[in-house]
This record gives C-alpha cells, structure tokens and sequence, in this order.
C-alpha cells in the first residue's frame, strides 16, 4: 500500500514530525472480504520520528519513499 501525501503536508503545516507506523499481523488475523476476525495477537512497531524538511513536491515525493521503506 502507498502512503499518501496529504499526511506529511498537514504534518508540517502543523509544525509537527511524521512518525511512521506498523501495524503487523492483520492481514492474518481478519479475513479480507469476509469479515470475520480470528483471534491473535496484533503487533504495533513505531518508527523512528521523521522531520520534515521539504520544499517541493519533489522533495515530499523523496522523503514518503524513505519513510514507506
């Protein structure tokens, strides 16, 4: 899934920094399409804080790459 760049503009019109997010074992725990949900633990990994320092689109573009690897 690619993340989208509304999220870091609103960050930085905030003044605040991105912090990426993982959240692993859902696609096991919950059946796509079928909406049941088996029962299992749900791991959260938060990432180490992003600044944002950026000018242009291109620049957005640059740093949404680093931050989705």
């Amino acid at each position: 899934m690619q993340f989208k760049k509304g999220a870091f503009y609103m960050a930085a019109q905030a003044g605040v920094p991105i912090v990426p997010v993982a959240i692993k074992n859902t696609d096991v725990l919950m059946g796509k399409g079928t909406g049941e949900a088996k029962t299992g633990t749900i791991e959260m990994v938060c990432c180490r804080t992003k600044p944002l320092a950026f000018q242009t689109d291109a620049e957005v573009q640059r740093l949404l790459e680093q931050v989705q690897q």
